[in-house]
């Protein structure tokens, strides 16, 4: 049996990008959500989200999950934010372990596929050092938030 755990990025007092309304951490909630419904579905899998209801866990809280369930694959969802209001693109920010997946995880979306092809070096991205990388993690940046 492989255990996936899926969290939705910010949690607690942190909303993440937030423009018009809309708040990061309430988007990913959702698509944690649609992605653990759809997982369950399959045999072989054990999902675990962060955590059981719309609200997402602190980033701390969700390693400390992640070191103790040693899951087989830890992905979190994310937006990018710009103020530029063309901007779009998906990507998975992962090490280079991870790239090929991270590459298909992105292609999937049928979204425009930022970095190479989809995926971002973790060591190449605005942030080097990324809690749910280091811990052998797949973070998916699926939108971009913009004043628009």
């Amino acid at each position: 049996m492989k255990t996936i755990l899926i969290s939705a990025g910010h949690g607690g007092s942190d909303p993440g990008a937030c423009a018009n309304g809309k708040k990061e951490a309430d988007i990913a909630v959702k698509y944690r959500d649609t992605l653990s419904n759809k997982l369950k579905n399959i045999k072989g899998i054990s999902v675990v989200n962060d955590n059981q209801t719309s609200v997402n866990d602190e980033l701390r809280s969700v390693i400390q999950k992640q070191k103790l369930l040693k899951s087989d694959l830890f992905i979190e969802f994310h937006m990018n934010a710009s103020t530029n209001t063309k901007a779009s693109g998906t990507e998975c920010i992962s090490n280079d372990k991870l790239k090929d997946l991270s590459k298909k995880i992105s292609g999937c979306t049928g979204l425009k596929l930022r970095g190479d092809g989809g995926y971002i070096d973790t060591s190449k991205s605005q942030h080097s050092r990324l809690a749910v990388v280091d811990n052998g993690g797949i973070i998916i940046n699926l939108l971009i938030v913009t004043g628009k």
